[in-house]
Formats: structure tokens, sequence, C-alpha cells
């Protein structure tokens, strides 16, 4: 068996646990309105959240495990995000009544920035257009928004005070929808290789976040290619030997 067949195995398989997972999910789902109900906890400003399948789906995952139900901390918690996708932590925050402030993001999209705006505005201090510039924030080098308003950019000043970080590398060169993700030095070779785990450190060295989760896909774990032993998962070691 190749391993390009190998790879369509295990998105159909992840597709058939992405169903059911679905399945459970409404059957668990409460009615809602489109303007969104309370939440159970009421959130820490008391905001009307909206009954999500997933939300209500982590919930019992976690009953399931033992685990209490989810109660929002009574402070605001100070969020930083690096390229991780629209931002996705902020809606599942929401999601969960939990009172918070976007302290810094970074996003390539023009679209998903926009998107986050119209939703997250309010919450919003420091955009970024890409991890890098996060990095260098400063006076000199401010970021989209302090830039937009011509006011001082102090971004870097919540150093150790940020709750939660969430980070992750390019998804890209780790894809096995990619045609060629399992050919020869695919992954190596492509343009978003050199992007890792470096500047994820770098990130965890200038704001000192209590939490930090990392995201990548599936294909991240999964061998550099058909003839390789090694897996992109096991790089970050090597990196971090050289910061």
């Amino acid at each position: 068996m190749s391993s390009w067949d190998v790879a369509m195995e295990e998105e159909i398989q992840l597709s058939q646990e992405t169903s059911a997972q679905i399945s459970e999910a409404d059957k668990r789902r409460t009615e809602s309105t489109d303007a969104g109900v309370a939440s159970e906890e009421g959130g820490a400003r008391g905001c009307t959240v909206p009954r999500t399948w997933w939300a209500g789906l982590l919930k019992a995952a976690g009953n399931g495990c033992g685990l209490p139900d989810i109660q929002p901390p009574a402070r605001s918690l100070n969020i930083v995000s690096g390229c991780t996708g629209c931002s996705a932590e902020s809606f599942v925050l929401q999601a969960f009544g939990y009172d918070f402030q976007l302290h810094s993001i970074s996003e390539r999209s023009n679209a998903y920035r926009d998107f986050l705006l119209e939703n997250h505005g309010d919450r919003l201090l420091h955009v970024f257009g890409d991890v890098k510039s996060q990095l260098e924030a400063s006076d000199a080098r401010p970021c989209l928004t302090c830039a937009a308003k011509n006011i001082v950019c102090n971004e870097s000043e919540f150093a150790g005070e940020v709750h939660l970080m969430v980070a992750g590398s390019p998804c890209d060169p780790y894809s096995v929808m990619r045609q060629k993700r399992f050919h020869e030095d695919s992954v190596m070779r492509h343009r978003d290789y050199s992007t890792m785990f470096s500047s994820v450190l770098r990130m965890i060295a200038k704001y000192l976040p209590f939490i930090t989760i990392l995201e990548q896909l599936l294909g991240f774990d999964q061998k550099f290619d058909a003839a390789s032993p090694e897996t992109p998962y096991q790089r970050p070691a090597a990196t971090a030997d050289t910061l």
C-alpha cells in the first residue's frame, strides 16, 4: 500500500470519527435563539453567549472524565494569539462565558483580521500581520492598530501578565491533503517550513505566559516522507538547542 493510500485511509477514518462526534453533539444540543441565550454560569460580564454544539460536547467530555463544570474566573484574562487561524481560541472562551482581553494577536489574512475586528473589536488591543512583527513590536515598529491610530504602541508592557498564549506554526507543509505531502523533501522544501517553533519559543520568552498551548494539524506527527523515519514533531528539540 502506498503512502498516499495510507493518508487517504486516515482521512476517511477521521471523517467518520468527526461525523460520529457531531451526531453525539446533536443529541446533547439545547435549543437557542439567533441572539443567543444566557450561559449557565452567566459569564464574568453577564453577557449572553450561544450554546454552540461543540461547547456542549466539550462539557460532556469533561464531565465524562470526572472534571467539574467549567466556572469562568472572576477576573478578566489577558490572551496572546500567534497565527492560530482567526484566533479560534477567542470564540471558545466566548462560548464558555469567559471575560477576556486580546492583548496581542497576529494574523496574516486581511479577511480574518477584519472578521476578528467585527467579532472582538472591543477586546482587541494590538493586531499584527505576522508573528515576526509581533515579536519585534516597539514604538518604532508599532502594531497595525496603533499605527492606524497614530499612538504609542505599548504592546510589550504586558510581559508576565499574559494568562494564556496560543500559537502555531504554519500548517501547509504538513497537511496530508497536499498531493505531494509524502514525496521526498516535499516538507523541507516548502516555503513555510523554516517558520517553525523557534518563533514560538521566542514568543514564550517575550510574554512569559502562565499557560501556553501550541496547535498543529495531524500531519505534523507523520513522517517527513515515505522513506524517512523522522517526523516534523521530533524537530522542536533540535530547534531549542540552537536558541
